[in-house]
């Protein structure tokens, strides 16, 4: 027995890095994850890796700038599992320049995902989670 057994854990940015690490810590703990990312081939690979621990696991094309795609993603998970236990907004994406050789369109990609983008994913989960009255963010 795991500490999230049958916990339901949605997971933003799962296709790789740190997001596949969380994913195989969740898997390993029991719980069962809704792995999201904009990169479908690398949901594929996450989702090969913590299958056997994580069988009811599932994945969804997800781009966290986009709100509407958020609504969907989310009514799917609401209406496959009935809830949301777990939300982690790993979703996040860097230029990885000083910030004075930016340009304004990079500042605007770096924000979107990574604010505007946790933003957006947990104004969608939330309103469930107060429903059920629980729920961790």
């Amino acid at each position: 027995m795991g500490r999230f057994d049958k916990k339901i854990v949605f997971l933003t940015g799962s296709g790789g890095g740190i997001g596949r690490a969380i994913a195989e810590r969740f898997a390993r703990e029991g719980a069962v994850i809704v792995l999201t990312d904009i990169d479908n081939d690398a949901l594929l690979e996450t989702l090969g890796i913590i299958k056997d621990n994580s069988p009811h696991s599932v994945m969804y094309k997800l781009d966290v700038t986009d709100e509407n795609m958020i609504r969907d993603v989310v009514k799917k998970v609401i209406n496959k599992f009935g809830k949301i236990d777990v939300l982690v907004n790993n979703a996040g994406v860097s230029n990885m320049n000083h910030f004075w050789e930016l340009t304004e369109k990079d500042w605007d990609f770096n924000m979107n995902v990574n604010v505007k983008g946790v933003f957006l994913v947990t104004k969608t989960v939330a309103p469930y989670m107060m429903k059920e009255k629980k729920g961790k963010i």
